[in-house]
């Protein structure tokens, strides 16, 4: 009911959170097989490991945040560390055809 609100209220997309404690990919993949028009966006539980799992299950995007831009990288100010792992993130997902959008 809340994301079919959120859609009709004119959201684009629709923020899963925490997508990991509600299901993981398997609770995206049960609310996108009656209602495939959403565009959902796990966050938090997503990582680079389990990025590519959440797009296989329908999701539109993900947001990795934390997981993503580790606070010890930024306070160091290691912009490489910072790239190596976005770099990482990208190729996660590169079979789910997102790294050309």
């Amino acid at each position: 009911t809340e994301m079919m609100n959120a859609m009709r209220a004119g959201a684009h997309i629709i923020k899963v959170f925490p997508a990991q404690q509600l299901g993981g990919p398997g609770y995206l993949k049960a609310v996108l097989a009656p209602l495939p028009f959403l565009r959902l966006m796990p966050t938090g539980g997503v990582e680079v490991g389990n990025a590519f799992d959440y797009l296989q299950a329908g999701a539109f995007c993900v947001g990795l945040g934390g997981r993503l831009v580790d606070g010890e990288l930024v306070a160091a100010g290691d912009r490489a560390g910072l790239v190596a792992r976005a770099r990482e993130a990208r190729a996660a997902v590169a079979p789910a055809g997102l790294a050309k959008r």
